[in-house]
C-alpha cells in the first residue's frame, strides 16, 4: 500500500515539473541545460558576456554573408574564432578549440535569437534578440 503512494507521489511531482518548466518556456524564460555561447549564468539568470556575444555577432552576420557552413568553418578557423575557454574546479581547462562543424548546431540555436522553442513549439524570448546580425 505504501509503495503505491510513493509511486502517485513521484508521479505528480514529475508533473509538477513539466508543468512548471512548460510554463516558464511559454514566458520565454531560459530555465538550465547547457549555456548558450555569449551567455554566461548568474544567479540561475543568463547575463551577456560581451567578448562571447561580439564572436557570435560575427558568427552570424558571416554565415549571412558566405551562405555555406564549411566555408564559415574555414573563415572563423582563419579569424582564430574558438569555442568557450572553461577552467574546471579541478584546474583542467576545456573548450578554447576551433569550431569545426559544430558552427551549424549554434547558428540552431533558436534562444540567441530572442526565440525559446518548447515541444515543437517556439515563444518568443523574455529578452529580445542579441545576436540578430545587422
Amino acid at each position: 500500500m505504501l509503495l503505491s503512494f510513493a509511486q502517485f507521489e513521484r508521479e505528480v511531482i514529475g508533473e509538477r515539473v513539466r508543468d512548471k518548466i512548460a510554463a516558464s518556456k511559454k514566458k520565454g524564460i531560459w530555465v538550465g541545460g547547457s549555456v548558450p555561447l555569449g551567455y554566461a549564468s548568474i544567479d540561475k539568470k543568463l547575463v551577456i558576456v560581451p567578448e562571447d556575444a561580439e564572436k557570435v555577432r560575427t558568427i552570424f552576420r558571416r554565415y549571412l554573408e558566405i551562405g555555406s557552413i564549411t566555408a564559415l568553418t574555414q573563415d572563423v578557423e582563419r579569424q582564430g574564432i574558438r569555442t568557450r575557454r572553461q577552467v574546471l574546479p579541478n584546474g583542467k581547462i576545456r573548450g578554447d578549440i576551433p569550431f569545426g562543424l559544430g558552427l551549424a548546431q549554434l547558428l540552431k540555436i533558436r534562444f540567441l535569437i530572442g526565440e525559446v522553442a518548447y515541444r515543437g513549439e517556439v515563444y518568443s524570448g523574455e529578452r529580445p534578440p542579441e545576436f540578430e546580425a545587422s
